[in-house]
């Protein structure tokens, strides 16, 4: 059965941590309110001694980068897999910096990290890092307003164990993605669906040609990527 605790009282992290330590009912730990360094280390002491708790969940919790990296710095003693730190707006790419260099330590299987004010810099360490990742299933880039192209070819080369990338509203670099594309073997779930339809008429023409040469593949692999993709374009 899953537990889901939501500490709205966050001043109480000491005892609910404590509580929580040797509870091996609980795999799922939501977290309510704003989180300071202190908080977190709190927690992540926690899950270190508790197993059992696979899932996390921080999202609007007004996270920074210094507490980003000190999460990634400890999530290597857990057992967390899935992380949601979605809508963390003080993230931004130098948080983004901490995640690519530790993430590749870490059990993390799915990574949430959408609306958290990522640019081109922090997507892209944090693509180059996930390209050498043999763990990550899932990777949520969504609603990061990302306007500067970010190149994906070589996570869609390399990496062999991600079956979903959702980057809505991230520019995506063309040049090469049609071989990338090709190439991938694992991606089911490819959403960068919003950047096409906002993309300019020249780039929107090389897109189009890409997926058109390759539109057996991409229907056969990329399902998810054609139901708005493929249909909105060709």
């Amino acid at each position: 059965m899953e537990y889901v605790f939501n500490l709205s009282a966050i001043d109480k992290s000491h005892s609910i941590c404590q509580e929580l330590s040797n509870n091996t009912n609980i795999n799922t730990l939501i977290i309510k309110g704003c989180i300071h360094i202190e908080d977190i280390i709190i927690i992540l002491n926690m899950l270190k001694n508790n197993k059992h708790i696979v899932q996390l969940n921080l999202s609007f919790c007004g996270i920074s980068s210094d507490v980003v990296k000190i999460i990634f710095e400890n999530l290597c003693h857990t057992n967390v897999e899935v992380l949601m730190l979605n809508d963390n707006f003080l993230i931004g790419d130098e948080g983004a910096h901490h995640i690519s260099k530790y993430i590749n330590n870490t059990n993390l299987r799915h990574l949430s990290i959408s609306g958290c004010n990522i640019k081109q810099t922090g997507i892209t360490d944090i693509i180059n890092a996930c390209s050498k990742n043999n763990n990550l299933k899932t990777l949520d880039l969504n609603y990061n307003s990302c306007h500067e192209k970010v190149n994906i070819n070589e996570l869609l080369i390399y990496n062999i164990t991600l079956e979903k990338l959702y980057m809505y509203d991230v520019a995506i670099c063309t040049l090469g993605f049609d071989e990338a594309i090709m190439h991938n073997q694992g991606l089911a779930d490819l959403d960068i669906s919003y950047y096409i339809s906002k993309m300019d008429p020249d780039t929107f023409t090389c897109m189009k040609n890409i997926l058109a040469r390759n539109k057996h593949n991409i229907y056969c692999k990329h399902t998810s990527l054609c139901s708005r993709l493929c249909n909105y374009m060709l």
